[in-house]
């Protein structure tokens, strides 16, 4: 099967991508990255990190969409600035779904503390695979008035996803989630999770919670986390976060020194 991984990037990112994507690079040798990045950044520091691992920086112009400043209301769940990041995504998987059989999308709030080359295995194209989310699973259902017609209720996190290719075939994606956000605009508190949601529901297959691990999660030591995700406000390198440093911010802390090199002068400074 032909697998490739991708992630997606501002400027804004660029120090978290360095961690998130040498872990990953580190426990998941052979498999390819497409990073797609935004244009008109510098993106030295992230080429000279990641410089003999199979990735591939690839610049392009993020869509900017009128119907972004209307999205999820006051009850949006990210910056406005990220919508559009988030929606490049869309447009990656478009244009990806028709090169390869399983298609890997990975957040880059995370730490990879393992090799994800276990949910590969069984894994197909007819079928995505994902972590369930409970923390947004009732709101979402409550949105789209769900209730009857998805009974299990399952709802996944993108912060990790492998999806089958044969299933995003059926959607030309970021035309049909322009057109969804355009007639119900509230809806969407978590633009690009809610529509995949809404959309793959029904080939979703649930992979262990280890594979997207929330850090407010205290199971750490008994789950054994392939990849932890920072997801939310609070993230390991924002002062913010100190409070709460436990297992998860000491492991991120430690690879965060291990990439000192590339790393910005404030991002290590916060850490």
């Amino acid at each position: 099967m032909k697998i490739i991984a991708f992630c997606v990037l501002d400027e804004s990112y660029i120090d978290p991508a360095i961690v998130a994507l040498r872990s990953f690079c580190q426990w998941n040798s052979g498999i390819e990255v497409l990073c797609y990045a935004e244009k008109g950044a510098n993106y030295s520091r992230l080429r000279q990190a990641l410089d003999g691992y199979l990735v591939t920086i690839k610049e392009v112009a993020f869509p900017k969409e009128e119907i972004f400043d209307k999205v999820g209301g006051k009850y949006l769940l990210i910056p406005n600035s990220a919508m559009p990041a988030i929606s490049q995504r869309l447009i990656c998987l478009d244009e990806l779904k028709e090169k390869y059989d399983l298609i890997i999308n990975f957040d880059l709030d995370t730490l990879f503390c393992n090799s994800i080359k276990n949910a590969l295995v069984g894994a197909d194209a007819n079928h995505i695979y994902g972590v369930d989310e409970k923390e947004n699973r009732d709101r979402w259902i409550n949105n789209f008035g769900l209730n009857e017609w998805i009974p299990s209720g399952r709802y996944f996190n993108t912060g990790f996803v492998i999806y089958g290719c044969e299933v995003l075939k059926k959607f030309s994606l970021y035309k049909t989630y322009l057109k969804a956000m355009k007639e119900t605009p509230e809806r969407f508190n978590c633009p690009e999770q809610d529509f995949l949601n809404y959309f793959l529901h029904e080939h979703l297959v649930l992979l262990k919670p280890c594979y997207n691990l929330m850090f407010t999660d205290r199971l750490y030591s008994s789950l054994a986390p392939v990849m932890v995700h920072f997801y939310g406000s609070l993230k390991p390198w924002n002062s913010a976060y100190m409070g709460n440093a436990d297992f998860y911010y000491d492991r991120y802390r430690k690879a965060t020194r291990q990439c000192r090199r590339w790393l910005s002068s404030n991002f290590m400074s916060d850490c």
